[in-house]
């Protein structure tokens, strides 16, 4: 696993010398102009992960983000869209059924003492979250590969503003590939 001490290091250099202590007499003007919290990493890898629950370091704090996947990379993007910072889906797909997509996190009832520290957790106190469910589309991405190359070099040759093309199975109705593309 990862080593808690170069972990540890790593928090220390990131973290702005003036949040790694904090005077008695410090001014609410210098608490301010102090950054609320400081990213050190967006995304932590399983062993990452591991390496800071056994840090027990005051004051870092992981915050659980759930993530969408995007298994072919960029293409597709116009269609399938994308998610913000609020895990909201902001484009195509992902907007028109973020309610479906979207993930719902757990919770936990625990018991704790005067200082706020965990004395039990009930049999059923714990509710696992639920993953949101998938949404399947018919693109084929070989199709799509070729339908984004061919609208880029025909927008570019023929000088045209923007570009849009369906391919469409006549058998079944199904969307094989869908792209949108502006010249900029």
């Amino acid at each position: 696993g990862e080593n808690p001490k170069a972990l540890h290091d790593e928090i220390l250099k990131r973290v702005p010398a003036g949040l790694r202590t904090l005077r008695a007499d410090v001014t609410d003007e210098e608490l301010k102009k102090l950054p609320r919290y400081v990213v050190l990493k967006e995304v932590l890898q399983d062993t990452e992960l591991e390496a800071l629950h056994g840090l027990r370091h005051t004051g870092v704090s992981i915050e659980e983000r759930p993530l969408r996947e995007y298994p072919v990379g960029v293409h597709a993007s116009s269609l399938i869209g994308v998610v913000g910072t609020e895990h909201k889906g902001l484009g195509g797909v992902e907007a028109r059924y973020n309610r479906v997509l979207q993930s719902t996190p757990g919770s936990v009832v625990r018991y704790v003492d005067n200082r706020n520290q965990t004395i039990a957790v009930p049999a059923e106190g714990v509710r696992p979250g639920d993953p949101g469910d998938a949404v399947q589309l018919a693109i084929d991405m070989n199709v799509q590969e070729i339908v984004e190359a061919v609208m880029n070099d025909y927008v570019v040759n023929t000088n045209s503003a923007a570009g849009r093309a369906v391919v469409v199975d006549v058998d079944n109705g199904e969307i094989l590939a869908m792209y949108d593309t502006l010249r900029m």
